[in-house]
């Protein structure tokens, strides 16, 4: 629900539908990928080989889409 707040808040000039809304929300989570886009300072987990292999993947994902 908060989600769903935020994502009416940030398209209120337009004024969206409830399916606008529900239709956002679901391509925001069908999108999703895991992994931290974060330099290796303020989060030392980018490095980890875990991490580099979700964020391969989400660009390998991207990339290929397109």
């Amino acid at each position: 629900s908060e989600l769903k707040n935020n994502y009416k808040d940030n398209r209120i000039a337009s004024s969206p539908s409830e399916e606008e809304i529900e239709n956002g929300i679901k391509d925001i989570i069908d999108n999703y990928y895991p992994g931290y886009w974060i330099d290796s300072f303020t989060e030392p987990n980018g490095m980890k080989d875990e991490n580099i292999l979700k964020l391969s993947k989400a660009f390998s994902d991207i990339l290929v889409s397109n």
